[in-house]
């Protein structure tokens, strides 16, 4: 029977049959996804609604032989997305399958590495200090290491290398189960300076070297100077670490300083400035000197001696143009020629002149005037012959014997006159005996006049009045202030007297020592002693005039 009877009766027998109902609202089956993020446990969908006697399956599919048990069924890891699953309840011959799913989300985890910073020096920059990871589910095994590494000039992600399980290692961790976030260092290199005074970051120098140039002497050939830098041991590359630029293009002659800057590049920075130059080459030019004795006819030596050596012999030309025809001395000038203007700047010559003199010629007397003695004649004696007539020979012995004097006589005189021909003797040196070089000093002029003058004023400076001129009441003021007045008096007129004797001595001085029929010259060695003197005379006048102006202001008090 389907149903039971209102009425049970004793007589009947009765088969109750119990099926289950799943759509009764007190045990309605429903089914709870899970929907979470990893946590290293496993997990189901939940049923509700249960009640004894219920089986409950579980599958990913429809499929009826695909069902297990809860024990049998479940999600750990990361589902990529949600995964679908099928709850079968059964009891006795009823059985409902409801449909869920099991979402599980990948677990944020954090891995810190740390910053640094240094100057370049070759070297690799890295960083482990301060590095973890953070989120791995405890107990869960990988391996971590901080890889950053930076060696140039620059910066970078201080980087790490994460290992998880995986086929042929032992850890538990499984990368599918994770979500990375880098919170990474940067490991940053900054240029290292080649100037060891860098204004804008002077901590970035670390000893780098930069050699210093030479000057070197006009040899016609190329000194492009090339610096070497090094760090340490280490020789740095032009071009790659730094570059250098010149402030001229020519290296061969002499063009002044020669400035080279080099500046760091790529792993440096920072500038440095090198100078040097070409030096001119000495030379010295030597002309010969000569002396002759007066003939009219003018003296030249045209030898000139080259002391040091051209680079090229067309460089400079020169000759000896000197020339000397009256009595006297000049210098045997040279006259330099250069075959450019560069030329003249890669040479310095000093030039050394030689002396031309010509002496004057000896005085040699006349025929004429040779006084050649005769022998007076002897009276009675005819026409007589300028000889005394002897017994027994010629007189001829007598004409012998004058031209025997006659001889000694030129040779005296030519001893006598030999001093004029002296070329070594210089006649004006007797008019400066106190000169000592070919000069006069127009400093030495200047200063003998200022001195002349300086006496002049103090000699004239008028320091009182005349007693004629004085009324009697000035007289008389000039009694009261007695004895003082009159040592004030002597004073000013001492220094009169020294004033006039030291401008006497300049002038006296000027003339022992200076010839302006000489070359002038701004010094010479007296012009310190001229210029002392011309001070004496200045101080002279200037005590002279103080004490002028005492006795002024005193009269004019004893006018009052």
């Amino acid at each position: 029977m389907e149903e039971f009877p209102e009425t049970v009766t004793a007589d009947h027998t009765y088969v109750a049959k119990f099926v289950r109902n799943f759509d009764d609202p007190t045990h309605k089956i429903t089914v709870n996804p899970y929907d979470d993020e990893y946590d290293g446990t496993a997990h189901n969908v939940t049923v509700n609604g249960t009640i004894d006697g219920d089986v409950v399956t579980y599958s990913t599919s429809e499929d009826k032989d695909s069902f297990k048990p809860a024990d049998e069924f479940s999600f750990t890891d990361f589902t990529d997305g949600e995964q679908t699953v099928y709850v079968r309840v059964q009891n006795g011959s009823a059985e409902i399958v409801k449909p869920s799913y099991v979402n599980i989300t990948k677990k944020t985890i954090t891995v810190t590495t740390l910053d640094a910073t240094k100057v370049f020096d070759g070297t690799p920059l890295t960083n482990a200090n301060g590095a973890n990871v953070e989120g791995i589910i405890e107990g869960e095994t990988y391996d971590f290491k901080v890889t950053g590494s930076q060696t140039i000039a620059g910066e970078s992600s201080n980087n790490y290398t994460l290992t998880f399980a995986e086929e042929g290692n032992e850890y538990t961790a499984k990368a599918m189960n994770y979500e990375i976030f880098e919170d990474l260092g940067t490991l940053t290199v900054t240029k290292q300076s080649i100037n060891p005074e860098d204004p804008d970051d002077p901590s970035s120098y670390k000893n780098v070297t930069v050699n210093n140039p030479s000057d070197v002497t006009y040899d016609g050939n190329s000194h492009q100077w090339k610096p070497t830098v090094t760090s340490g041991n280490t020789t740095l590359t032009e071009g790659t670490d730094y570059t250098v630029t010149y402030s001229t293009t020519d290296f061969t002659n002499v063009t002044g300083t020669i400035t080279v800057t080099i500046k760091g590049t790529g792993n440096y920075r920072g500038t440095v400035t090198r100078t040097y130059q070409i030096n001119p080459r000495a030379i010295t030019l030597t002309s010969a000197g000569g002396t002759k004795t007066y003939d009219g006819t003018a003296l030249t030596n045209g030898t000139v001696t080259l002391t040091g050596e051209l680079v090229d012999p067309s460089d400079i030309t020169y000759r000896a143009t000197g020339t000397q025809t009256e009595v006297g001395s000049s210098l045997n000038t040279i006259e330099v020629n250069y075959a450019s203007d560069q030329m003249r700047n890669n040479y310095e010559v000093t030039l050394v002149t030689g002396t031309l003199t010509v002496n004057a010629a000896p005085v040699v007397p006349d025929d004429d005037d040779d006084d050649t003695p005769t022998t007076p004649t002897t009276p009675g004696g005819g026409e007589g012959t300028g000889t005394t007539p002897t017994t027994g020979g010629p007189v001829a012995a007598a004409d012998d014997d004058a031209d025997a004097e006659d001889e000694p006589e030129e040779e005296e005189v030519e001893d006598e006159e030999t001093p004029l021909s002296d070329g070594e003797e210089d006649v004006d040196e007797g008019k400066t005996p106190l000169a000592k070089i070919d000069v006069w000093a127009l400093i030495n002029l200047i200063a003998a006049i200022i001195t002349v003058l300086f006496g002049l004023i103090l000699l004239l400076s008028k320091r009182h009045k005349n007693d004629d001129e004085e009324d009697e009441e000035e007289r008389q003021a000039r009694i009261e202030r007695g004895e003082e007045k009159e040592q004030e008096q002597k004073r000013g007129w001492i220094c009169k007297v020294l004033g006039v004797l030291v401008a006497i001595g300049s002038v006296v001085l000027f003339i022992l020592t200076e010839d302006m029929s000489l070359p002038m010259a701004m010094t010479d060695e007296w012009t310190i002693w001229m210029i002392i003197i011309a001070v004496v005379e200045l101080v002279l006048l200037l005590v002279g005039r103080h004490w002028k102006d005492v006795d002024d202001d005193e009269e004019e008090q004893a006018q009052a």
